[in-house]
């Protein structure tokens, strides 16, 4: 099988600090609903989508001078980073390793940091659905497809979260 690009992505300049759309991810939402948080009108895909990864050895990688970031981001990428969490759930028995379970049943704000393809943060909003989960990365590989309860954002965590300080639970 031949590995393809992901495109989903949102430009984190648009998105930073704009603390009316970040509030409204957080609003109260029914399970059911739609909930489509203004914060992701920021979507973006790149004019030339083919200058945002490189190919190599049949592989595509995020091509960007300022990171190292040394992930495929690509289909086969998103195939092994499903199977290992999988196999990490199989192995703890669990999501995560923090006592945050019944913080997650009643309603969180949760900050998934390196979220790659987003499989944790969207296993986390599917068996949490009063929580909000945000997923950010520097590499534009999100879900095309999301939860009511989730968004991803691209960005450069070395370059400062954005997001006030104290916006997230855990």
């Amino acid at each position: 099988m031949k590995a393809e690009p992901l495109y989903s992505t949102l430009d984190s300049n648009k998105a930073k600090y704009a603390e009316a759309s970040i509030d409204a991810l957080f609003q109260p939402h029914h399970p059911t609903q739609s909930f489509v948080a203004p914060i992701r009108d920021a979507a973006m895909v790149p004019k030339n989508m083919f200058e945002a990864f490189i190919e190599i050895n049949g592989r595509y990688y995020f091509n960007d001078s300022e990171t190292t970031n040394y992930c495929p981001c690509d289909s086969k990428e998103e195939m092994r980073s499903h199977r290992m969490y999988q196999v990490d759930k199989i192995i703890w028995g669990c999501l995560q390793s923090s006592p945050v379970t019944e913080q997650l049943s009643l309603g969180a704000k949760v900050l998934d940091v390196g979220s790659g393809v987003g499989v944790w943060a969207m296993n986390t909003a599917s068996n949490n659905s009063l929580s909000t989960v945000i997923g950010v990365d520097i590499a534009p590989m999100f879900p095309k497809n999301s939860l009511p309860n989730t968004a991803f954002i691209r960005c450069n965590v070395l370059d400062g979260l954005p997001f006030p300080d104290c916006t997230f639970d855990f």
